[in-house]
């Protein structure tokens, strides 16, 4: 990768408000509002009211959805022709580095509600598998858009499979609960007791590249009260995180997004890692993107904001 290709600019793009706005629609409203509803809709139907025919179209779409469903090529080319990202103010992409062909994992922060910027750069700007949660990952139907994406699983038995193959993944290691501390005021991350990708990225020897999406956090307005009971609602995996905005699920655009991958941490390959290796690792993990984020506040408008770390 060239050194010129390590930044992207969508101010120097020639913008299409009329297919962003549609974009929006489609991703927002069809790939997971309306699909959750007509899956509610179906259960209605084939319970309550007995019906063989809806009963019918829940058992085949679910059926596609678990065992024949995957990442399509065709439907990402899609999602980048609507570039949905084009109704923000601006948009920007900065990587320190280019990414290791291989060994590589990128630890996305922060989580917020729909990780626009973690969905997006993984289809744009490299190509890696991305991983999610498990919850969304087999939601009916939604869970069909997922899988066209080429998103996988975070869960242990997939990591190790992938990361055994030497495969570049990306994942968000706050999950549920980064998504809960979303917060338009504050910059937040939920890393304190995340170490569980540090372990796997030494027992693969893998490179871990923290990265930051300056601004993705003003996208919804949240409710930011009742803190701990919501993130008691995450241990029991249930949302612990609600949202709105002025325009219902798709996102206030009148700022920009600007995404940072910093420089790559080399960890060693340790097979059997101790505790202790396992925090030594994480700590200097977490000062890198603490540092990270001081070194752009500042030009990606977050003033004299601190990180912070929960």
């Amino acid at each position: 990768m060239e050194s010129e290709s390590l930044k992207y600019d969508l101010k120097k793009v020639p913008k299409n408000r009329l297919k962003a706005w549609f974009g929006n629609f489609f991703y927002f409203y069809v790939m997971y509002l309306l699909s959750l509803q007509l899956f509610i809709y179906l259960i209605y139907k084939s319970l309550y009211e007995k019906s063989l025919v809806s009963g019918a179209i829940l058992a085949f779409i679910c059926t596609y959805q678990f065992y024949f469903a995957k990442r399509s090529e065709t439907f990402i080319k899609f999602i980048k022709w609507l570039n949905f990202t084009q109704i923000f103010e601006d948009w920007t992409f900065v990587m320190e580095e280019p990414i290791q062909e291989k060994n590589s994992m990128i630890a996305f922060h922060p989580h917020c509600i729909f990780n626009i910027a973690f969905i997006w750069n993984n289809h744009i700007n490299y190509e890696i598998t991305p991983l999610a949660s498990r919850v969304i990952y087999n939601v009916p139907f939604i869970g069909i858009f997922i899988r066209w994406l080429g998103i996988s699983t975070v869960d242990a038995k997939n990591m190790k499979n992938k990361m055994k193959k030497g495969q570049n993944i990306g994942l968000l290691p706050g999950g549920f609960e980064e998504a809960t501390l979303t917060s338009t005021q504050e910059n937040r991350v939920y890393i304190k007791n995340r170490k569980g990708f540090i372990k796997y990225a030494l027992q693969y020897g893998y490179t871990v590249y923290p990265s930051y999406a300056f601004g993705e956090n003003k996208c919804y307005f949240t409710i930011e009260k009742f803190l701990s009971f919501r993130l008691l609602l995450n241990r029991l995996k249930l949302v612990g995180a609600y949202f709105i905005s002025k325009y219902g699920w798709i996102p206030h655009h009148n700022f920009g997004i600007h995404t940072v991958i910093g420089k790559g941490i080399k960890l060693p390959q340790i097979v059997n890692p101790t505790q202790q290796d396992v925090n030594k690792y994480h700590e200097i993990y977490l000062e890198q993107l603490i540092q990270l984020f001081n070194k752009y506040k500042k030009e990606y408008n977050q003033g004299d904001q601190i990180l912070k770390i929960y």
